[in-house]
């Protein structure tokens, strides 16, 4: 189904309770499907802005460069961020 890391993180995370930072879809879906708590990069992305740890800019250079990530996942993250931004009067 998908490598022994992204089962070996799953297996820990449902031990222990963990949040998984997953980008990969088949394991990313598979864990959610289980009801782990997983987020993807640009999910991450969005909370380090939203909390004020990187500049809007950073973000956004920080989107752009995820490679292999799903189109669908950077575009959601791409709005969410936007939109705070927009919130904050940074937005474009």
């Amino acid at each position: 189904m998908f490598g022994p890391g992204e089962a070996a993180a799953i297996a820990l995370a449902e031990e222990q309770g963990y949040f998984l930072l997953m980008d990969d879809g088949r394991p990313y879906q598979y864990a959610k499907a289980r009801g782990l708590r997983v987020v993807g990069t640009p999910d991450l992305v969005v909370v380090l802005y939203d909390r004020q740890h990187v500049t809007l800019q950073e973000a956004r250079t920080m989107l752009r460069s995820l490679l292999g990530v799903s189109t669908r996942m950077l575009e959601a993250a791409g709005v969410l961020l936007e939109g705070i931004a927009t919130a904050r009067g940074e937005g474009r």
